[in-house]
């Protein structure tokens, strides 16, 4: 199975040198990137009809379990085996200490964000900014920043006041 997997990526790498060389032109390569992935949806497919259990390196997933230290309601990228019963995560060794941290750190900015939208809640959308390490923890800033955010997304915020 593995063999298929570094057959394609050789593929792929030797497209995408012949791009940067001019000798394919880069309307070509998008086209056959875009079938990739096409062709990877229906080996999902077909994985799941078949019942012939495939290995998916990134597959978007429920936690519970799989990433040890992190939420079982967070959704987390592993590795997975797909097939008739569906999608299996394969479980993680546990991470360091400081990058669990920071992926619960995340999880919360992003729990805070849903919780936001879903209920146009401002105070929830604050929290999800100051949590942020990347907004600097100003509350007057964020504040400024949210109310802009808000007022020109608000025809995709319909829950926020006007």
């Amino acid at each position: 199975m593995f063999a298929f997997w570094d057959d394609r990526d050789a593929k792929r790498k030797q497209r995408i040198a012949a791009a940067l060389a001019g000798d394919l032109p880069l309307r070509e390569l998008l086209a056959r990137e875009s079938e990739f992935e096409l062709d990877r949806a229906v080996d999902v497919i077909m994985a799941v009809l078949t019942g012939t259990d495939q290995l998916e390196l990134a597959i978007n997933v429920v936690n519970d379990g799989a990433i040890p230290g992190l939420p079982p309601w967070a959704v987390v990228e592993v590795p997975a085996v797909i097939g008739a019963d569906g999608v299996r995560a394969l479980h993680m060794p546990q991470l360091p200490a400081g990058v669990t941290a920071l992926l619960n750190q995340q999880i919360v900015v992003q729990d805070r964000a849903v919780e936001a939208a879903v209920h146009g809640d401002r105070t929830a959308a604050l929290q999800a900014l100051l949590l942020d390490p990347v907004s600097g923890g100003r509350l007057a800033v964020n504040e400024r920043l949210l109310d802009g955010l808000i007022d020109v997304n608000r025809q995709l915020l319909p829950r926020f006041a006007a």
